[in-house]
């Protein structure tokens, strides 16, 4: 649900900016016709001008909401990014090929269903995180000089799961979901 409401907030943030930003822009330069044509003289322009203001800030907020919301579900949406229409996943920076040294997999939970955001550990490692799909990949740099690594995938509401992978490797790992009873 809440991998749903992130997805729904970054898809929605950057249109809501660059709508209140060009929205913004457009106003400021009314404002300005409307203060050349003098502004305040007549009734019809002092209400132009109050719905002028009013509606500058209106985009002004849109502008900051949607930027400060794309700002936001970057920082939720994870740390790689997931395979969109059914391609493998893709980090930037990293070796692709045969010869790449990753290790990568998908977490889901019991009934097989991707789990998005699980907090991917292992010592002297980075953090990742799964994407809204389920997919994490380690980057290939450190674990170049092993030849197995010791991994735990931990999130709220699943009990953590440790796996000793070997590199390179593709993981699929399930979650069983904590028993909220006991």
């Amino acid at each position: 649900m809440l991998d749903r409401l992130i997805q729904a907030a970054t898809d929605v943030a950057t249109p809501l900016g660059l709508a209140g930003l060009f929205g913004l822009i457009l106003l400021l330069c009314l404002r300005q016709v409307l203060k050349i044509a003098g502004y305040g003289d007549a009734p019809a322009l002092g209400l132009a001008r109050l719905v002028v203001d009013r509606l500058t800030m209106l985009c002004a907020a849109a502008m900051l909401l949607g930027f400060v919301g794309f700002a936001l579900t970057q920082g939720m949406a994870g740390s790689t990014t997931g395979p969109p229409s059914g391609r493998e996943p893709e980090v930037q920076g990293l070796p692709t090929g045969p010869s790449a040294v990753l290790v990568r997999g998908i977490v889901v939970d019991g009934a097989g269903r991707p789990i998005g955001r699980v907090a991917v550990t292992s010592p002297g490692l980075a953090t990742v995180y799964t994407d809204t799909r389920g997919h994490f990949i380690l980057p290939s740099a450190p674990l170049a000089d092993r030849s197995t690594v010791q991994l735990r995938f931990s999130k709220a509401g699943f009990l953590p799961a440790t796996e000793q992978a070997a590199v390179p490797s593709e993981l699929r790992i399930s979650l069983k979901e904590e028993n909220p009873d006991g």
